[in-house]
């Protein structure tokens, strides 16, 4: 009678991923076939290619709401600690303001910001930030065809309990804003002042733009000069800032390019203390090695510091068509400012868009964006994310064939 000799090996496998290192974020198995491999019982890991035996992490961003159409959904609100959020826009070249309750029920009619009519311009674009004493500051940009002929400025309005106007309009910019960029603001809760962040042209150096701070008090006086945000950049030209503060300071993205064209740029962010120090270097945020416009960038915080920056990316666009695809892409990084996992796609294909806004609500992030609907206008969508890590998990591995030899067995 013929022996028949059956080698066994049994084990199990702890694998322990540190999600902070991107890298790290992927282990490889190579111990057992395809098959053997993708019947291996996994904790808190997910097969992402079993010829090759990979295992990761889920991603810490996970979708709990999928995309969907509102359009009366507001973007680039600014909140109080109650939950009431004021909300602003340009119609007809005017700057208008109301505030909602965090209910969303009106609490205030609308109210005209501007004191020349028209001077908003019809492609005007505005931004509001408020302090939880009910006072707020909205500024604008003169963008478009304006009747009143465009004086290429950006101007500001303070008001104070929901409605009242201080003082009258002021004027921002030192130099003509002839690229139409638009300002955006931080309400300083640790110095109870008003930080505008703009990109201009820096005066007598053609196609270079830098982002400029400016400081007013909250009766809109100018308490500093002009500043640069970076004093050296890695990029010449600065664009599109966008500002989220936490208990440590704020933090700063924009998009980066080296000319004054955005058909090639980046997405940076910095972080600073509450008084404007740097905390670290300028960080490139978008992973894509090709040549790709990335623009428009929106970032906040949830409420254990943890940072989501989120942009319109055109890594998608197939390079043989002349049709422009935009999507949104996200970054997570923890407190600390460690980037956690990689890049992530936040909407879906049929949903594209490049101006996108994100904020921390009831425990989740939400993500709203407008998006092209080809008939000359444009929809609004809206979906959520949860920020849930995994930082440890398990593979447990079957009983496997080893061969006679057992001489050639991989390591994870």
């Amino acid at each position: 009678m013929k022996n028949v000799f059956i080698y066994l090996i049994i084990f199990s496998t702890v694998i322990s991923i540190n999600t902070a290192n991107a890298q790290s974020n992927i282990k490889t198995w190579t111990q057992a076939t395809v098959q053997d491999f993708s019947q291996n019982q996994l904790i808190d890991l997910l097969v992402t290619n079993a010829s090759g035996g990979e295992v990761q992490f889920p991603r810490p961003l996970q979708k709990i709401v999928q995309d969907y159409k509102d359009n009366s959904a507001p973007m680039f609100t600014a909140k109080d600690s109650s939950g009431n959020y004021i909300r602003t826009w340009v119609e007809g070249g005017n700057v208008y303001v109301k505030k909602y309750s965090t209910e969303g029920r009106e609490i205030t009619k609308n109210i005209r910001v501007n004191e020349v009519d028209g001077i908003a311009g019809q492609d005007g674009k505005s931004r509001v930030a408020t302090f939880n004493d009910g006072t707020y500051l909205v500024v604008w940009a003169d963008i478009g065809y304006n009747p009143k002929g465009n004086d290429y400025n950006i101007y500001g309005q303070i008001l104070k309990n929901d409605s009242v106007k201080v003082g009258n309009n002021f004027k921002i910019n030192h130099v003509p804003n002839i690229s139409a960029r638009i300002p955006t603001i931080l309400a300083n809760k640790f110095d109870q002042t008003f930080w505008i962040f703009y990109s201009l042209n820096i005066p007598n150096i053609y196609d270079r733009y830098k982002i400029y701070v400016q400081k007013r008090d909250k009766n809109g006086n100018n308490l500093s000069d002009t500043l640069y945000l970076n004093q050296s950049s890695i990029t010449t030209t600065e664009g599109s800032p966008s500002v989220a503060q936490n208990e440590k300071g704020f933090s700063v993205a924009w998009w980066g390019a080296n000319s004054n064209s955005s058909l090639y740029c980046d997405i940076y962010f910095r972080n600073f203390n509450s008084n404007g120090t740097p905390l670290g270097d300028i960080i490139k945020v978008n992973d894509d090695t090709l040549n790709h416009c990335q623009l428009n960038p929106s970032l906040c915080f949830d409420n254990k510091s943890n940072l989501l920056i989120v942009w319109g990316d055109q890594r998608d666009q197939d390079t043989t068509s002349f049709t422009v695809v935009f999507n949104i892409y996200g970054q997570m990084y923890d407190s600390s400012g460690t980037k956690i996992s990689n890049n992530i796609r936040l909407q879906d294909s049929s949903y594209t868009g490049m101006q996108p806004f994100i904020e921390f609500t009831q425990n989740e992030f939400q993500l709203t964006w407008t998006s092209y609907n080809g008939y000359g206008g444009y929809n609004t969508f809206v979906n959520r994310w949860k920020f849930h890590p995994i930082y440890y998990g398990e593979m447990i591995s079957k009983i496997f064939d080893a061969g006679p030899s057992s001489k050639n067995l991989g390591k994870i």
